[in-house]
Order: C-alpha cells, then structure tokens, then sequence
C-alpha cells in the first residue's frame, strides 16, 4: 500500500515534467527556440521596466560585461538550438550560460536578482529537459548563488531510467529552493535596513519635535513671566533672566539704546550661579560701552546675530576687550527690533570655554528677543498710558478745581443777579437771548425756555422802546464800547422809566460775538425827583405863605384889636358901629385865610387827640351833604370796629370838606356820587401804595385809610401832577383850589396821601393815617398833657 502511494505519488509528481518532455519531443528545437528567445525578449523588457520605475543603482563596468555576455551566450543558445549538432557540444553551452546571470545579477537590489534567476536562467533549465543531458548542481556561497550545469554523452535507456527523474528534480527544485531562501533573506535584510531607516528618521523627527517643544514651553514660560509686570525696569530684568534660563547661559545683559521707546530705563542684567566675579562686573565707564554698543548695532544692521568667541579671529579690539574684562569665553549678541527700529542688544555670555552656540540657540534667542520687543513695546505703551492718565488725573484736577471755582463763581453770581432788582441780559449779534436772569423771568412772567432765543420784539416789547434797545445794541457793537442811555416806555399798563447800558464782549476771532445789558428800573427814582422837586417847591410856597401869614396875623391882630376897640365905644344907634362890624368880619375871614396858608405849610397849630374818624364823618355828614351840588349823592361806607387815630379834628374835617367839596366841582351839573369810606389796612414792607404824594416815609405796619371817591371828569397824568400846587386853577370845573391846604394837613399829621385818577372815570384820594396805639413818638409831642396822661 505504501509502495503504491509513492508510486502514485511520483508519478503525480513527474507528470508536469514528463508531460513538458513530451512537448519537447514532439516539437524538438522550434519549441525550445522559440521559448528561449521568448525569454530573452520578456526578461530584456522587464529589466528595462524596472529601470524606468525605480532606475537600479550604477553598475560596476565588470557586472556590465558580464551582463552582456549572458545575453550573447543565450543569443548562441538560441542559434545553436536551430541545428542539430551533438548533445555535449549543446550541453557545454548551456552550462556556461547557466552561471553567467547570477554572477551579474547577484550584486544588484532585489528586483533584478528575481529577473537574473527567473528569465536568465529558465532557458538554460528548459534546454536540459529537452536535451536530457544536464546534470544540474545547486552552488551557493556567501556572495553569489547559482547553478552548475554539467552534461554528457549516455546512453538513452540509462538517461530516461536513471539520470533524468532525480537529476531533473534536484536541477528544477533545490537551485530555486536555494534562490528562494537567498531572496528572502536579503528581503529581510531589506526590510531591516528601510526600518532602521525609518527609526532614524523617527529619532530625527522626534528630536526636532522635543527641541521644538523645549523652546514653544521656553517661550511660554518666558512670556508668561514677563507679562506678570508692566513697569519697564521690571519687564528689562525679567527679560534678561529668562533669556538666561533658556539659553543656559551665565550671564546676560540687556543695553536700551537711547535715545528710544525704553526712555530712561537703566540697563538689566542676570547671572547665574556659575558665573564668575568678573561676569559681574560692569564696564569701567561709558566710554568703554558705548563705542562697543554703536559697533554692534552697526554690524547688526546686516547680520542676524552676532557670536563672539575668545579663539574668534577676526574681532575688534573693542569685542575682544569686552570678552576679556567679563571673563567671557563665548558671547551672543541678539537685536531687539521694534517695528523695524533697534531699541536694544542683548548680550548673552558664557565663561564655559567649550560652550558654542548651536543653530538651535540662535533660533531660541531670537524668538526671545522678538518676545522682548513685544514685552518692550507693552511695557512702554503702559508707561506712555501711565503717564497720559497721571497728565489726565491732573487735568481733570485742575478741570474740577476750575469748574468748582466757576461753579462757585457762577452760583456767586446767580445769587447776586437773582437778587438784584437790575435786569441782565446776555445777547447775539441778531438781538436774541442767551442768558437772562431771574428778576428778567419775574418781570416777563415767564419761564426760561420761553425766553432764550427769542427778541424783545418777540417778548411784547414797545416798538419804539425795541427800536432804543436794537441802536443802543448796533451802537455798543458797532464802536466796541459801551453804550448808555434812558428811556421810558409803557408796559402792561404801567409806565416804566429805565436806565440801559449796553457792553459788547469779544470773542475768539477778537470781534464783538455777543452783548450784555443791564437794565435797572429808575421808575421811582424818577418820581421821587419829582417829589422831591414838588416838595422842594411846596416847601418854598410854603415858607413864604408862613411868613405872609404871620404878618397878616400880626396886621389882622392890630386890625381886629382897634375895631374891637371901636366897637366898644360906639353904640348901636351908631351908623358907624354897621361900617366897623363889617370891617371886623373882613379881618375875621382874613385871618382864617391865614390859618389856612399856616395849615398849607404845615406849621399851623394844631390840638392832636384821639379821633374818632367815623363819629367824625357822620357828625358833619350833612354839612358835607350841603356842600356838594343838589344832583351830587354823598355815600358813606365806614368799616366797623375802626381803630383811632391821633389828630385834629378841625384840621380833619377841614380835609374832608376841601376833598368833597373838590369832588363836587369834579361832578359839575352831571349826575354823580360822592363816596367816603374808611378801611384798616396793614402794609407790609415793600406794599406800600404808590404813588405817594406824601408819607414817603410810611413805616410798615397798621393803618386807617380814609377814601373820598368820586365819578366825576378825572384828571390826565399832567394835570394830576400839579393838583397840590397853590393857586392852580384852570377854566374849567373839577380844579378843588383847596387841594394844596389838604397837603399840607396830611404832612402836617405825617400821613400819607395817594391819588388815583382816569379821564372820564373819576378821581379816589386815599389818606392813610397811623393808628392811635402805633403812633410814632415824634407826633406825641403835638398831644396836649391830659392826652398823654390818658394814653400812659
């Protein structure tokens, strides 16, 4: 059983080989030719192919020849095959060509050996099928692997039975067995060598990365630090220490150039512990520093960096003066650049002789030195920021101060253009408002909004009074000076006299922009000068009446002595007595006359009591009733409870009578009234009632005010001036000549008088007297001695 599967199985075995023999020998040569050359031509192509792919590495001028002879070995191969000549001479051939392909293609990389062995060598292992006279032997050795092909002449029967099933086996199978194992093993040895290749370059690329990261966290490092402060002297020193921790170096320097952004800034520096005494040591003076600091910014100008080492040649005097005084083995000088301009150099030093700074350093340090300039830059925007803060803070200071101060200035003069009764005005070029102050508001009755921007035109004013205002104004801008003047006009029923002035004040461009104008109202001022000018001339007529009538009284004394005299001797039978009596009545009427002048003037005599004004006015009702014509009606309106006054009661009645009978003769033939009314008024300082003809002097406080209406003709604003004048007279009715005595009374009694009167509506007298229990002390002396004992 065993027997036969062996059997079976080699002929199974043998069968591919036995079934290409019996093509061979059905075919003969043209089979062989045509597949040798078959493989000549495909293994040629396949060379070429792999030489445009991946191009093979230069071949050695021995390897080149024997490549060529293999060619032209299986080139006579190939001719050979076509005749029929001896097997031996065939076999010989195809033996020397057998060993020829690996001796060529052995050195060469992997995908030409596989072409050597596959389509060199098959044509040599083909022709031994066919010739059945190839004894193949396998040679291998460290350098090359091949096939030694021997043949000979045998006989037929020996060659199917013996030589050819084991020999064709180990020809076909232990060469490429050999070849295989050989392959595969430089394709280890190939792999090997591109993993190798790949680690390299894996430790290459990881040791970049490591340097890359090492100087990313370096950076970091550094900037986070250096960021931790923005005081220019701090961020020098921490720029230099970190440049020292980077580099490794033992000491570093960092020169502002001046003048630059550092300002001011003193130079930093940093040491590290190895470094020696004389790296910590500081140039001797500025002569020695500053040519080398010129010289270095100098040569950086074209170059990236500078490096210094002590067996350098080549260096200045002044570099190798600076290495020998610091003690410095090596030395880098880095630019710091801001914006493109140098601002300073930083020096870093070491005093290891065999330090030397790598590509790597120079890349570190300039990143450090562009951190610098960024840290530089910050440091001296927040020094320039500092510095306009502290010039702003001392503005706003001096701002605030000179605002406080005009504040206080303004609300000084807001309180004293509030409470002056004067009117200010600030005006435009065109006339219209930019500032009023408050009286202004008060006067106008109205609110500020309503008044800025608007003329006087615009605000009601007179036009005539507009018209004064605007020329004064043109005036004032016209001539750069101030311009004064008075005027009088007429607002919401009120007659105003005020006195302006007009003041023009420049502005930026030098010229007149706006206009203040102060505006006081002179109107009682005004009436006071006439007061004063009627109390001058009153006072003058009434000298001279008190004069005139102290003579009459004197001469009326004599007169009315001597026919007192005569009628005491005459008796009535006597025509004379009649003539005398009538004499006596005529100097009796003239010395009331007199009285009345003396009471014009004030300095009659008077008997002051206390009065009781309204048992008064009714006691001699009907006699004021008489003296007023039969169409006149007398109404009487007397205020209960009316307190007393002190004063005459002749004189007191004598002003009644002279105001009714004034009344009267103001009525004329018409139909009219005559009212007197009596009131208690208080007057509060400030209220008093004008105008006042007299009492300018009225003192605020209790008052009985005495009232004699009439609806009568009335009087204009010209003749009411004149109606205390003596002896004013016109030629028509309504001119009391008693008026002038009715002033004098109430001057006499230190009242007050006030006149209101309206063509064609009538006239009202107000008499305002003190109360008996607020009378003032300078009118106690006219009381008689039993007054003043009832009063105490």
């Amino acid at each position: 059983m065993g027997r036969t599967s062996f059997t079976d199985f080699w002929r199974w075995f043998t069968s591919p080989f036995q079934w290409i023999q019996g093509v061979g020998q059905r075919h003969q040569a043209r089979f062989f030719t045509e597949l040798s050359l078959g493989m000549i031509v495909f293994g040629l192509l396949f060379l070429l192919i792999q030489a445009m792919v991946a191009p093979p590495p230069p071949w050695h001028a021995t390897q080149v020849r024997l490549m060529l002879g293999a060619l032209v070995i299986n080139l006579f191969l190939y001719l050979f095959s076509s005749t029929r000549h001896q097997n031996l001479a065939a076999g010989a051939a195809i033996a020397l060509a057998s060993a020829v392909p690996f001796l060529v293609a052995w050195p060469l990389s992997q995908p030409y050996q596989v072409a050597a062995l596959y389509f060199l060598v098959l044509p040599v292992v083909f022709s031994s099928i066919f010739y059945r006279s190839l004894v193949a032997i396998a040679v291998a050795s460290a350098n090359m692997a091949g096939v030694l092909a021997l043949a000979w002449l045998l006989p037929g029967a020996l060659r199917a039975q013996v030589l050819t099933g084991p020999l064709l086996f180990l020809a076909l199978s232990v060469p490429f067995v050999l070849v295989a194992a050989r392959y595969y093993r430089h394709m280890e040895l190939y792999h090997v060598r591109q993993i190798e290749g790949h680690e390299a370059h894996l430790r290459r690329a990881v040791a970049d990365t490591r340097s890359r990261l090492k100087e990313q966290t370096i950076l970091r490092r550094a900037s986070t630090i250096v960021s931790t402060t923005l005081e220019l002297e701090e961020v020098l020193r921490l720029i230099a220490e970190q440049m020292g921790f980077a580099m490794d170096a033992s000491s570093v320097r960092l020169y502002p150039l001046q003048p630059g952004p550092t300002g001011d800034a003193p130079p930093a520096d940093y040491f590290s512990d190895r470094a020696t005494p004389a790296e910590r040591t500081v140039p001797a003076d500025a002569a020695t520093l500053e040519p080398l600091l010129a010289e270095a910014a100098g040569l950086l100008e074209t170059q990236e960096v500078l490096t210094l080492a002590r067996e350098q040649s080549g260096l200045t005097d002044l570099q190798r003066a600076y290495l020998q005084h610091h003690d410095l083995a090596v030395a880098m000088v880095l630019p710091i650049r801001l914006d493109g301009t140098l601002i300073a150099l930083a020096i870093i030093g070491d005093s290891r002789p065999r330090r030397d700074f790598s590509r790597e350093d120079l890349g570190l340090g300039l990143s450090l030195a562009q951190l610098a300039a960024v840290a530089i830059r910050n440091a001296r925007l927040y020094r320039q920021a500092q510095q306009e803060i502290a010039e702003r803070k001392q503005a706003e200071s001096q701002l605030r101060k000179v605002a406080s101060e005009l504040e206080q200035q303004t609300r000084m003069l807001d309180t004293v253009f509030a409470s002056t009764p004067d009117h200010y005005y600030v005006l435009d070029r065109s006339g219209h408002f930019l500032y009023v102050n408050p009286p202004v508001l008060r006067f106008l009755r109205r609110q500020a909004e309503e008044v800025l921007g608007k003329s006087w035109r615009d605000l009601g004013f007179p036009a005539a009074a507009c018209e004064v205002f605007e020329r004064q104004m043109a005036q004032a801008l016209a001539q750069e000076t101030a311009i004064a003047g008075e005027l009088q006009y007429d607002f919401r029923d009120r007659a105003y006299w005020v006195e302006s002035i007009f003041i023009p004040v420049q502005g930026e461009q030098g010229t007149a922009q706006t206009v203040v104008a102060a505006m006081r109202d002179i109107s009682e001022r005004k009436r006071s000068e006439e007061l004063l000018r009627q109390a001058h001339k009153m006072e003058s007529l009434g000298i001279m009446a008190s004069g005139i009538a102290h003579d009459f009284n004197n001469l009326l004394a004599a007169v009315l002595g001597q026919n007192s005299l005569a009628l005491m001797k005459l008796s009535q039978e006597e025509p004379a007595r009649a003539h005398v009596e009538k004499a006596n009545r005529a100097a009796e009427q003239a010395a009331r006359l007199t009285q009345q002048m003396l009471a014009y003037s004030g300095r009659g005599s008077f008997s002051l009591s206390v009065l009781d004004l309204n048992g008064l006015i009714r006691q001699h009702s009907s006699t004021f009733q008489a003296a007023l014509p039969p169409q006149a009606k007398l109404e009487m309106d007397l205020a209960p409870d009316l307190p007393p006054i002190h004063a005459d009661a002749t004189q007191i009645q004598q002003l009644l009578m002279n105001l009714i009978l004034n009344a009267g003769e103001a009525i004329g033939q018409e139909h009219g009234r005559v009212a007197v009314r009596t009131r208690t008024v208080a007057l509060q300082a400030g209220e008093l009632p004008h105008p006042l003809y007299a009492g300018e002097n009225l003192a605020p406080g209790q008052y009985v005010r005495l009232t004699v209406e009439d609806d009568g003709c009335g009087m204009d604003a010209e003749t009411l001036t004149r109606i205390f004048d003596p002896f004013f007279t016109t030629k028509f009715t309504g001119r009391g000549l008693g008026l002038a005595v009715v002033l004098g009374i109430v001057q006499g009694h230190q009242a007050g008088i006030q006149v209101h009167s309206e063509v064609g509506v009538g006239t009202t007298f107000h008499i305002y007297f003190t109360v008996a229990d607020e009378i003032p002390g300078y009118l106690r002396s006219f009381l008689d001695p039993e007054d003043h004992r009832g009063d105490t």
